[in-house]
């Protein structure tokens, strides 16, 4: 009976971390823009109230499907106080890397962070029509203590709608065009008749 309340007990135990597991999120998880639109986007790590964790350094990346959206700038999260060393996120293909590490100690940032800290906020362009998949990886989040934190990875979408500028002329512009070529066919048939007279 002991047996069966100690494998209870840990499986209640294990339950209860992964319902407070950490999560790397993006936020708003799902947008929509139209071509030639911006959109900003937090990176967000939540899930640390629970477990008194903080955030005191990390080295995170993002993917993202450069064909339709671009990315435009980067700025990093303002929940680390005074920086030892970062690095403002940068582009190379269609990955953004970013990283920073705070000079503060643990303390400080627990009264600084709650149960989610923005690591930044990612700022894109829209390109083209289609969707956009933003996956993270990380070599690095440190927590509490220089420990290793380990959070789970969400994925986001940005929905890009319309058509590109120049691919499709908007049916106004083709109203106009034939409009303007009638009249100056008819033009010309007014003037090929005046000739007969």
């Amino acid at each position: 009976m002991n047996k069966l309340f100690l494998i209870a007990a840990l499986l209640a135990s294990s339950a209860f971390q992964t319902a407070n597991a950490y999560q790397l999120t993006f936020n708003p998880q799902t947008q929509s823009v139209a071509v030639g639109g911006n959109v900003a986007v937090d990176a967000v790590l939540s899930g640390l109230t629970s477990a008194s964790q903080i955030v005191s350094a990390f080295d995170v990346s993002v993917d993202f499907n450069s064909s339709i959206v671009g990315f435009a700038s980067g700025i990093l999260g303002s929940d680390f106080g005074v920086l030892a060393s970062s690095a403002a996120p940068t582009v190379s293909g269609s990955t953004i890397s970013w990283n920073l590490t705070s000079a503060e100690l643990d303390a400080a940032l627990q009264t600084m962070q709650g149960d989610s800290v923005t690591l930044g906020t990612l700022n894109f362009s829209a390109l083209a029509a289609g969707s956009s998949l933003l996956s993270y990886s990380y070599s690095d989040v440190t927590g509490l203590n220089s420990t290793a934190l380990s959070p789970e990875l969400l994925t986001g979408t940005i929905n890009v709608t319309g058509t590109s500028p120049g691919s499709v002329p908007e049916p106004s512009t083709l109203m106009l065009m034939s409009l303007g070529a009638l009249g100056l066919l008819a033009a010309k048939r007014r003037k090929a008749q005046a000739l007969q007279i």
